[in-house]
């Protein structure tokens, strides 16, 4: 093929951040990363102490939200100024709070790295992981924690210069433990000359096969990785079935649904009081109608 020279290459970008690194012009961003990291809560719904461990193993669950639903998360994005991405994080975090008690929820979330005209073209793996504790104290509303949240993200992106891992503690916990994504670039359809192509529907947990074919469940305590698209949002979970207790891994992927439904419908409802309708029994609705 006859492409244009690319102006650097793989090994250019490497040593570009090593010279930055070494030459401390990522410190400013590297104590940021190291303040967000201390004190990092304990792994969310973990196994209870002395139940016996299976074997380390992952699982996974797929599901789709109706487009009604999606339209008006869409819209309470748009009210506070924010992203689908920034409500749909707020709103697992009101999940992760619910089912471990803490007010304090730190999520994952990758990032392209292609934030440099240079990379735009170039073959590699840029991808960096950044980190939003979300503060669920106070009993704001879920709008106020949207809020929150937004701001969280922001100064993630802010800092991305710096990678997360090179501020973290030998030892220290693993921030990456709890994962969020959305992905909403327009995957084309497949083109091939001389053929028709249509998809098909095979039931799989795995909607994402061309993002998650290489990702192992057991990576993570829990992962949701969700799409945009124009008919809903899709979506799977990703878990470990030897960090996180099932039974309250079951009632989470239960009540996820059913708490999108509800901000949808309210987003000024009480996040406490989404939290404990969570954990009540099943009978109760998420959003107390």
């Amino acid at each position: 093929p006859r492409l244009p020279a690319l102006p650097v290459q793989y090994a250019d970008v490497a040593a570009w951040q090593r010279r930055q690194l070494a030459g401390g012009a990522l410190d400013e961003p590297l104590r940021h990363w190291q303040d967000r990291l201390a004190g990092l809560p304990a792994p969310v719904l973990t196994a209870p102490a002395g139940d016996p461990a299976p074997p380390a193993t992952g699982a996974t669950r797929a599901f789709a939200v109706d487009p009604g639903t999606t339209a008006a998360l869409r819209d309470v994005a748009r009210q506070q100024g924010g992203t689908l991405f920034m409500v749909l994080l707020a709103a697992f975090d009101v999940l992760l709070a619910a089912y471990s008690g803490e007010d304090d929820v730190p999520v994952a979330f990758p990032d392209a790295g292609r934030d440099r005209p240079e990379t735009a073209e170039l073959v590699g793996y840029f991808v960096t992981t950044l980190l939003v504790r979300a503060d669920l104290s106070g009993r704001p509303t879920f709008r106020e924690l949207v809020g929150r949240v937004r701001s969280a993200t922001l100064d993630a992106y802010t800092h991305r210069a710096a990678p997360l891992w090179a501020a973290r503690e030998p030892g220290g916990p693993d921030p990456g433990r709890l994962l969020f994504n959305l992905l909403n670039a327009t995957v084309p359809a497949p083109e091939l000359p001389g053929l028709a192509i249509r998809s098909m529907e095979i039931g799989a947990d795995y909607v994402f096969s061309e993002v998650l074919g290489s990702l192992d469940p057991a990576a993570v305590d829990l992962a949701l990785i969700m799409r945009e698209q124009d008919a809903g949002l899709v979506g799977t979970w990703l878990y470990s079935t030897d960090r996180v207790d099932p039974r309250a891994l079951g009632a989470a992927l239960a009540g996820w649904e059913r708490l999108l439904a509800a901000v949808a419908a309210d987003p000024d409802a009480d996040v406490g009081e989404l939290r404990r309708r969570l954990t009540a029994p099943a009978a109760a609705p998420v959003g107390g109608e």
